[in-house]
């Protein structure tokens, strides 16, 4: 298997683009993640194309996009860019986002409106107005299947990782590292094992998304336990240079020590100096997703201090939210650690129906949700703004197990029986 580096696949895709701008052979095909945008989502487009593009030998050209704002991508992604510049090789990533291509890029490199799209991290996709002739033929996610793109995406091409209101996997990152052992083997049937700066890249994402696949949050699977071991294992960590103060020592050769790999992108990602440093829309619009009628944003502050820190700004932010993606619900998760450091989450709903929130009260107190949430309702408000009056619920949610993928699922069966 080729050696080429990730570095240099993503500068060669964006050179190739630009070269044959005007006159494309055959159609690209588009790697992108959800428009949240988080490590996981981004990583796994990058390296699924890169892997893709590996045992093709490079016959069609496979375009990874990056889901967010090229700027976002910059100066609001900490724990991505390390792993992006520290693991995979891509020194200037701060300054030119290394070559890569971000959906703000789209038009100026992508001028023909049709083109192939795997999914990833996500299986329906909402662009669809603005790239009419994007045909979706892929998908590779995590989350519960919405059931769209069937007339051009059939079974056989949908690995959804998601049964019973559970995911099957931790992390996206997980079905790239299987979808890369399982079609890379030797002529004698043999694994392949190529050495990448894709794996620890690919390791630190898993690590993020199951919490150091810690027993007590429950979001780690075996599935990402065998993938996290075979990264790790088949890394050449003599050509990884990490910070000093998350390697193992002991003549380990640049290896990490799992937890404090683990804790370093965990403190970037958490910095409370980043995320209190972000006004009340940069920190809702971080990791916002859209699910038809309502929307869910993940947020890594405690609830009560992002209120009253944000509180002349808070309303505005959320009903412009609301307002521009024509939401019936707005929610915010929020997931910190309480001040004996455990793990906790907490909800926040708003809505400029007090019917629709009266409704989605009781449906969740009532605990016959699946999984049930175990919510306790802490504070109520009816607001008004300069457009319109917002009911806002803040709840506290029992049930730290449930993450969006789980109460995703469970909106969208409050507003089908609504």
């Amino acid at each position: 298997m080729s050696s080429l580096s990730i570095p240099d696949f993503v500068k060669g895709v964006k050179q190739r683009l630009i070269a044959e701008k005007q006159q494309q052979e055959q159609l690209p095909h588009i790697v992108i993640g959800n428009a949240a945008g988080d490590a996981d989502s981004i990583i796994s487009a990058i390296t699924l194309a890169y892997v893709k593009t590996l045992q093709q030998q490079g016959q069609q050209l496979i375009v990874p996009i990056v889901s967010i704002l090229a700027d976002d991508l910059k100066f609001l992604r900490p724990e991505t860019t390390f792993l992006l510049k520290d693991s995979a090789g891509m020194d200037n990533i701060k300054d030119d986002v290394n070559d890569l291509i971000a959906i703000d890029q789209i038009d100026e490199l992508l001028p023909s409106s049709k083109a192939t799209l795997t999914l990833v991290d996500h299986n329906y996709n909402q662009r669809q107005e603005q790239q009419s002739q994007w045909t979706v033929t892929e998908i590779v996610d995590h989350h519960l299947d919405e059931e769209k793109h069937v007339d051009t995406c059939p079974p056989k091409q949908r690995n959804i990782a998601f049964e019973n209101s559970k995911a099957l996997v931790a992390s996206c990152a997980t079905l790239v590292v299987e979808q890369f052992y399982n079609n890379n083997n030797n002529d004698d049937g043999t694994t392949c094992t190529t050495k990448t700066k894709m794996h620890p890249t690919l390791a630190g994402v898993i690590l993020i998304d199951s919490v150091n696949m810690s027993e007590k949050v429950g979001k780690g699977t075996p599935r990402d336990l065998v993938a996290l071991q075979q990264l790790l294992d088949d890394t050449d960590w003599t050509q990884i240079k990490l910070p000093d103060e998350i390697l193992l020592g002991n003549n380990s050769i640049n290896r990490p020590d799992r937890t404090k790999f683990f804790n370093h992108l965990q403190d970037l990602k958490f910095s409370s100096e980043f995320w209190n440093g972000l006004t009340s829309e940069q920190a809702i619009r971080m990791d916002y997703k859209s699910f038809s009628t309502f929307g869910l944003s993940s947020i890594l502050l405690d609830m009560t201090d992002f209120f009253n820190n944000n509180k002349e700004s808070i309303l505005p932010s959320v009903e412009k939210v609301i307002r521009e993606n024509q939401l019936e619900l707005f929610g915010m998760m929020f997931c910190t650690d309480d001040d004996d450091n455990k793990f906790k989450r907490e909800l926040a709903f708003a809505s400029t129906s007090k019917v629709t929130m009266d409704r989605l009260v009781k449906y969740l107190t009532e605990g016959n949700t699946t999984p049930n949430l175990q919510v306790e309702v802490v504070h109520e408000e009816e607001a008004k703004t300069t457009t319109t009056t917002l009911y806002i619920v803040r709840m506290k949610q029992g049930n730290v197990k449930a993450s969006r993928k789980q109460v995703a699922p469970i909106l969208s069966e409050f507003f089908q029986i609504k």
